[in-house]
């Protein structure tokens, strides 16, 4: 978020590219990663055997990633799906 603001300016003045237009172009990724992190984190509080909780944190966290992207229409996830199709082919 620091460089968020320090980067602000200078992508102003160079490059028209206004800090709402920053928030607005990652806040897709914002709130996904925000949403991902609680559900691990909760996941965490789970008693059992450490191990096992790191497997399904991970687990939870890459199969929730992948489909709030597909509910949001990420386009960086949907061009590496697309990319993951065409490479099978």
């Amino acid at each position: 978020m620091i460089a968020l603001f320090i980067n602000s300016f200078p992508n102003k003045k160079f490059l028209n590219y206004s800090f709402w237009e920053q928030i607005c172009d990652v806040r897709s990724s914002f709130v996904m990663s925000l949403l991902m992190g609680c559900s691990v984190w909760l996941l965490g509080k789970i008693n059992l055997q450490d191990w096992l909780v790191l497997i399904m944190q991970i687990v939870a966290g890459v199969l929730l990633y992948g489909l709030l992207s597909l509910i949001f229409k990420n386009k960086d996830f949907l061009y590496l799906k697309q990319m993951c199709i065409e490479y099978r082919k």
